[in-house]
């Protein structure tokens, strides 16, 4: 049996080093005793912490080779790249390719990266019967490292909190936290949104704010993508804040700003921007974002900012049916249909792109007003501004 950890024992350094510190790893660029494929794995990795995705995609796929063992790491790297960007479903098949390739090779040891990591996906996905398998397959792996002790308690507690049990997550979260000093600093912050999660469901919200305040010691917590959502939902839900959110703070969070953006839009009752974004995670994942706002996943901060919204949510419902509306001649009549429809979420940027097909500019402001004049006046209708939305009044 071929021992493939003694055969790439120069790259497995390389690659444990490289994951630490990347200044450290430079001369092994150089090493001939690590083939070009081995190298090519080594830079995705620089380029995986530095969110090259691109490049690093391209550098893996050109990979070409039989050998299982580098394989699972080009594989396994893949899936990073593609979690990171939210490309979840490419994320778990070359997840799944990755232990394939491991396990063709033995190696027990470093199949446990790609098993944990296709957990995380599979959590994200909150495809729990897909967790469920992947937690099993975690425990038949051999646990004899501190560091994957630590991964294995994160399956653990999100499992839980996937299951809705928040008292046990809790526990859990409470277990680790108690044994801080045995985790990286980095890997800390994860059981601080752990924390937060298991308080929400349990409806700790007092001390929800608590722990976001130990999470701020944390380094590097003010441009974490966790900490920027955590606290901007919380304040949104519980003090009242309006929502800001910034692509440059969403990394590897696209789900996260766009379900901030979503409830940004809503809070503002623009209904139909709030739809655009939830469009965007849709892609991302239609079985748990799906048509008109409903949300297919456990209890969270999220689902509970939709409920918060619920009424303006089905006042908005039905749509304006667009084939109706080409039906009508005139833009009078274009414009009573919309408003009769559109119960009052609709701002003159929307109504202009229904009427017009065109964006707002001064020239169909303009527009617009005129023609709201003259229906007032024409139909002896009651239409009022309130908030930048138009508004029919009975």
């Amino acid at each position: 049996m071929i021992d493939y950890e003694i055969n790439h024992k120069t790259f497995l350094r390389a690659y444990e080093l490289l994951r630490v510190d990347s200044k450290k790893t430079k001369l092994f660029f150089k090493d001939k005793r690590i083939p070009q494929s081995e190298k090519k794995i080594l830079h995705s990795l620089i380029d995986l912490r530095k969110n090259n995705f691109d490049q690093g995609v391209e550098r893996l796929l050109s990979i070409r080779s039989i050998n299982p063992f580098v394989n699972g790491f080009k594989y396994f790297l893949l899936g990073a790249f593609y979690n990171n960007n939210s490309f979840f479903i490419e994320s778990i098949k070359a997840y799944n390719a990755s232990i394939h390739n491991f396990e063709q090779a033995n190696n027990t040891n470093y199949l446990f990266r790609p098993v944990s990591a296709l957990f995380t996906t599979l959590a994200n996905m909150k495809d729990l019967e897909g967790v469920k398998n992947c937690y099993n397959k975690l425990l038949t792996l051999p646990i004899d490292t501190e560091f994957k002790k630590v991964i294995k308690s994160k399956c653990e507690i999100h499992y839980a909190l996937l299951k809705e049990n928040g008292m046990k997550a809790n526990k859990l979260v409470d277990d680790i936290l108690l044994n801080s000093t045995n985790i990286i600093e980095d890997r800390l912050s994860h059981f601080f949104v752990f924390k937060i999660m298991s308080l929400f469901k349990i409806q700790d919200i007092d001390e929800c704010f608590s722990i976001l305040k130990l999470y701020e010691r944390t380094k590097g917590y003010r441009v974490n993508g966790n900490y920027i959502y955590l606290k901007t939902m919380l304040n949104h839900l519980y003090k009242g804040h309006p929502i800001y959110a910034y692509k440059k703070d969403f990394k590897h969070g696209g789900q996260l700003y766009y379900e901030l953006l979503v409830i940004k839009e809503l809070s503002n009752r623009n209904i139909n921007q709030a739809n655009i974004y939830w469009k965007e995670l849709s892609l991302i994942n239609p079985f748990v974002y799906r048509d008109r706002f409903e949300f297919f996943g456990d209890e969270c901060l999220f689902k509970e900012s939709l409920k918060r919204y619920e009424k303006l949510i089905a006042k908005s419902s039905p749509l304006i049916d667009e084939e109706v509306l080409n039906t009508l001649k005139s833009n009078s009549s274009k414009l009573l249909y919309i408003l009769n429809e559109s119960n009052g979420l609709l701002n003159k940027e929307d109504l202009i792109q229904y009427i017009w097909k065109e964006p707002w500019s001064p020239e169909s402001d303009a527009r617009l007003r005129s023609l709201i004049y003259q229906l007032k006046r024409k139909k002896e209708v009651l239409i009022e501004c309130k908030d930048a939305h138009y508004y029919l009044v009975a």
